[in-house]
């Protein structure tokens, strides 16, 4: 937080008066420092998550030790910094449904903006088919969180169990060590410079996890991407994607999940899913919400 206070940008943002967007709550330490840079003016928030909550549950992933005492400790300091600062904004976009409702009961103006990730107009009326020969399985994140490490080591488990060729897992992400997941049966692109040509060679994206906060970038770029999509039930928290997207209790059930997305029985909910994301996260929208609150 401290790294984003500038007096140069207490000193450009004093040449008017026009509303000021706090991107995240890692940015409101302008608030305290320069006071009256932000009086007589409107600000909101863009709420990413409840951070306090965030590396609160962080912290529950981690083992006894340093790492988790430093979660801990961040986790009680920012639930009373979001306490102090949600009431203090004329109004705050949450990127979360169910984080909305948290929100609320600190400042009664809050509303739902969706997240903007790549975004095609078009609606889809059929999936593309898939190489008879086998299923191309994707998991990606970042694999510097040790949740995202030992879901994924949970899932090669799964497909070495499975011992099927046809189905490959593809890891791919920030942090990833081919030595950590050496095997035959997964595909590792660490630290690729971009998801798109990955995501382009898959046929389907499995996203289990267990964690709640804010919403998950990786769902919305792999339904962007026209994927199909199997997650976990707190893996769409808070998404408004939770009624649509095929749910995957745990690793243990995926088997079962890709035998019926290989004989296609689950293309009519991954159509709908893929369609649903087109109508709750058409950018449009969410341009009209921000400039309505704007100009009220």
């Amino acid at each position: 937080m401290a790294s984003r206070v500038s007096a140069k940008l207490s000193e450009n943002l004093n040449q008017d008066k026009a509303p000021v967007w706090f991107e995240g709550i890692h940015t409101v330490g302008m608030l305290q420092k320069f006071p009256e840079t932000f009086k007589n003016r409107k600000i909101f928030l863009r709420a990413h998550n409840i951070e306090s909550r965030y590396y609160r549950e962080l912290a529950e992933k981690e083992p006894l030790g340093l790492v988790q005492l430093y979660y801990k400790t961040e986790s009680r300091r920012l639930h009373k910094y979001e306490q102090d600062c949600f009431s203090v904004f004329d109004h705050i976009f949450s990127i979360s449904q169910s984080e909305q409702k948290e929100i609320v009961t600190h400042n009664p103006s809050v509303s739902w903006l969706p997240a903007f990730v790549h975004y095609r107009e078009q609606k889809i009326s059929r999936l593309p088919p898939f190489d008879p020969e086998g299923l191309r399985v994707l998991y990606h994140g970042n694999f510097c969180v040790s949740e995202n490490r030992n879901t994924a080591k949970s899932l090669l488990q799964v497909f070495q169990q499975m011992g099927d060729p046809r189905f490959q897992l593809i890891l791919a992400g920030k942090g990833l060590s081919h030595q950590e997941f050496k095997s035959d049966s997964v595909e590792i692109h660490a630290n690729p410079p971009s998801m798109d040509a990955i995501m382009d060679t898959v046929d389907l994206v499995v996203l289990p996890g267990k964690q709640m906060s804010g919403v998950k970038i990786k769902l919305l770029e792999s339904l962007a991407a026209g994927k199909r999509v199997i997650a976990s039930r707190e893996t769409l928290t808070g998404s408004g994607l939770e009624e649509f997207v095929p749910v995957l209790p745990s690793c243990s059930s995926l088997p079962e999940l890709l035998q019926k997305a290989f004989r296609y029985e689950l293309d009519p909910i991954f159509l709908e899913s893929l369609n649903a994301f087109r109508t709750l996260y058409n950018p449009r929208s969410g341009v009209k919400q921000i400039i309505e609150h704007l100009s009220a």
